[in-house]
C-alpha cells in the first residue's frame, strides 16, 4: 500500500533536517500496474491506482484505490479503497517513528472493510532508507511485519535516479497458516515541472504459500502531481 512509501519519504525528510519541508502539502497520484500485488499475493490484473494526500507538518491523511479494468464481475476482481492516516515522530537526526492506521475497504455487496492500525521505525542513512512496521489487522485478526531497504542511485547525466527497494515480510493470522513474503522493486522518477514528475518501474514479488501462484513480474507508470 501507498502509505508504506508515504512514510518512508516523510521519515528521509524529517532526517534530513531540511528546512525547505513545507507545513501543508497536497498530492495527487495515478498509476496503472500489470498486476496488483499486496503482501506477495496478485490480487488484480491491469489496475488503476489513484491517490490523494494531504500533510500537515507531521501529520499526513489520504485514500488510496485499487481499480481492476478487467474480469470486474461478482466472480472476478473487485475494487479496493484504502483511507489512511498517520503521525511521524522525529526521534533523532536520521531515525523516525511512524504511527497510523489504515481502513480498507471493498464496495462489494455486503461492503466489507478491515481496520488495520500500525507503526514503523524508518532510517535515512546516507541514501540507504531501511524501515521496520507492525500491523494489526482487528477485523481479520492478522499480524503482520515487514521491514525494507531503499536505496537511490543517482543518473546525474539524465537527471534522475535509480530507486532500488527490497521488500520482506511476515503474516500471522490468529488462526490460519501464516506466509513469508519477498519482493525487489527497481523505479526511475523523472521531475517534468517543478510540481509535476513521472516515474515507471519494474517489480518482482512472491511468498511461500503452497499451492497459490508466485514469482509475479510487473511493471507500474505514474504520474504525481503536488504543491
Amino acid at each position: 500500500m501507498k502509505k508504506t512509501l508515504t512514510a518512508l519519504a516523510l521519515a528521509a525528510a524529517l532526517g534530513s533536517g531540511s528546512a525547505s519541508y513545507a507545513a501543508f502539502t497536497l498530492s495527487t497520484d495515478l498509476t496503472f500496474g500489470s498486476e496488483y500485488v499486496f503482501r506477495g499475493i496478485k490480487l488484480a490484473d491491469n489496475t488503476l491506482h489513484p491517490s490523494v494526500e494531504a500533510g500537515f507538518d507531521n501529520f499526513y491523511i489520504g485514500i488510496w484505490g485499487a481499480l481492476p479494468t478487467e474480469k470486474r464481475s461478482s466472480m472476478g476482481y473487485i475494487d479496493e479503497w484504502d483511507a489512511y492516516a498517520g503521525y511521524m515522530f522525529s526521534l533523532s537526526d536520521n531515525l523516525s517513528l511512524d504511527i497510523g492506521a489504515t481502513y480498507y475497504y471493498y464496495p462489494i455487496d455486503q461492503d466489507f472493510g478491515t481496520f488495520e492500525p500500525y507503526v514503523g521505525l524508518s532510517w535515512d542513512l546516507d541514501g540507504w532508507s531501511p524501515g521496520l512496521y507492525a500491523y494489526y489487522d482487528t477485523d481479520l485478526e492478522t499480524w503482520t511485519g515487514q521491514g525494507s531497504v531503499g536505496y537511490s542511485i543517482p543518473l546525474a547525466s539524465v537527471g534522475t535516479s535509480l530507486d532500488l527497494t527490497g521488500t520482506f515480510g511476515y503474516v500471522k493470522p490468529n488462526e490460519g497458516d501464516d506466509y513469508m513474503y519477498y519482493g525487489v522493486s527497481a523505479v526511475v522518477p523523472y521531475q517534468i515541472s517543478k510540481n509535476a514528475s513521472v516515474s515507471a518501474g519494474v517489480h518482482w514479488a512472491s511468498h511461500d504459500i503452497e499451492g497459490l501462484d508466485d514469482n509475479h513480474v510487473y511493471f507500474t507508470v505514474s504520474v504525481t502531481m503536488s504543491m
